[in-house]
């Protein structure tokens, strides 16, 4: 429990096992692996992989292509860089990213998904799943129409503005998330 990992240096490796195991790697394709209960993995550089397992996990990454993973409720996952990719398997989940052509992957209900830089795409397959999308941006987010799972696509510019919160309701139609 409370295991502590730290290196610095190209192709940096961690793991832990163990509640409230922390990770934190800098170095060109660094990675990060952590199973436990509010986990935190922490990279920078080029390629950068964070993967937790663990219910309250936190994954953040700095870094061209980087990526996160995470499994359990309530699980964070942030990057910044281009074509950088978050997932996320959970209730609440959250998913943040800023760079350009960034994608962000969720499967539980209630995950909140940020992808604001240009040419973002954001899968949501949980209901009730909120998202914002930067310039140029697509997602394709699930909901119930009182019958069965359906998906809802939105493209900034046509259907969507860039950088607002939405939701989709049981029609089908996005709805702005007020502040």
């Amino acid at each position: 429990n409370y295991a502590n990992n730290s290196s610095t240096g190209y192709g940096a490796k961690n793991s832990s096992t163990g509640y409230g195991a922390k990770n934190s790697s800098t170095g060109e394709g660094a990675k990060n692996s952590s199973t436990g209960n509010y986990a935190k993995n922490s990279s920078t550089g080029y390629g950068a992989k964070n993967s937790s397992t663990g219910e309250g996990a936190n994954n953040s990454s700095t870094g061209n292509y980087a990526n996160n993973s995470s499994t359990g409720n309530y699980a964070n996952n942030s990057s910044t860089g281009n074509y950088a990719k978050n997932s996320s398997t959970g209730y609440g989940a959250n998913n943040s990213s800023t760079g350009y052509g960034a994608k962000n992957s969720s499967t539980g209900y209630y995950a909140n998904n940020s992808s604001t830089g240009e040419d973002s795409v954001i899968v949501a397959a949980g209901i009730n799943s909120t998202f914002k999308l930067g310039e140029g941006g697509a997602a394709s987010i699930a909901y119930h129409d009182g019958q069965r799972i359906r998906f809802a696509n939105a493209y900034v510019g046509e259907n969507v503005n860039a950088d607002t919160w939405y939701s989709v309701n049981q029609n089908g139609e996005f709805v702005k998330v007020e502040d």
